[in-house]
């Protein structure tokens, strides 16, 4: 995001007073070399929480206590699958060890500065196979033995969740599936009704889960929040929800339906 995008979404939070600001949206946050100056920005604005997520590979030791100093709240680390391995080969380019490292460094930092936040998390995303995706997610066991110590003195908070598929995106037929969806969906997402998700050139999209732009609403630039709150493609969205009647958005996401994701298949698709 611009600087001068930046501006414009802070003059709306400035008025609408939101609780809780997530600097993320699919990418790296911290490629934006600005962010944490819109950290700092926000605070000012009485935003009282901030949050981001990242693969921690852009982190260094000068920026470790920048992150510390400008107030950010919460912290999430994304390191997926079973072990370091598979974690390294689902995610290109990064390199378990050193996000290891650079988690264990900002934890120090913390102490050395005596500051709480902010609060880490490590979220650990698995791909399931078609025997076990109806069972609950557990930490992977190579996070669990190298985070122990820390978790059980509360200095991080670790999570493990199934990956969902993104709409947008397509899924490579020879390895993956979406599960089938559950014909019982919920008809009840909190996300157009609570939330505002703002992309890097001014679009608000239909929800976080929107990180290809398949539905925008219209764009901060040209109208302000309220006025796109209001407006007629919004209100379609929140009905199309109340009436199951899902957006193609909508259809396959995990929130509207629960049992639906990426599961790995043993056998080519046909």
């Amino acid at each position: 995001m611009s600087s001068e995008i930046f501006k414009i979404a802070l003059k709306e939070v400035r008025v609408l007073k939101p609780r809780v600001v997530v600097l993320y949206h699919g990418g790296e946050p911290f490629v934006n070399k600005n962010i944490l100056e819109m950290v700092k920005q926000l605070k000012l604005a009485d935003v009282k929480f901030i949050k981001t997520v990242t693969n921690g590979m852009l982190l260094n030791d000068d920026l470790l206590f920048k992150i510390i100093e400008s107030g950010l709240d919460r912290i999430e680390f994304s390191l997926d699958g079973r072990s370091a391995k598979e974690n390294d080969t689902i995610r290109r380019g990064c390199s378990y060890s050193k996000v290891s490292l650079t988690i264990k460094k900002l934890i120090s930092a913390k102490k050395y500065l005596k500051r709480n936040n902010p609060f880490i998390c490590i979220s650990n995303c698995q791909i399931p196979d078609e025997n076990n995706f109806d069972k609950m997610p557990v930490i992977a066991d190579y996070i669990l033995k190298d985070f122990y110590q820390y978790t059980n003195n509360a200095e991080l908070e670790l999570r493990a969740c199934h990956s969902i598929h993104w709409p947008g995106y397509p899924i490579a037929r020879s390895r993956y599936k979406l599960n089938k969806p559950n014909k019982e969906k919920s008809n009840y997402c909190e996300h157009p009704l609570k939330l505002i998700t703002i992309r890097h050139n001014g679009d608000i999209v239909a929800c976080c889960q929107d990180i290809t732009s398949m539905y925008i609403l219209g764009n901060i630039q040209h109208h302000s929040i309220r006025e796109l709150w209001n407006n007629e493609r919004y209100r379609a969205l929140r009905k199309s929800i109340i009436n199951r009647d899902f957006l193609p958005l909508c259809r396959n996401c995990n929130i509207v339906n629960p049992n639906s994701g990426l599961i790995q298949s043993q056998q080519p698709l046909p």
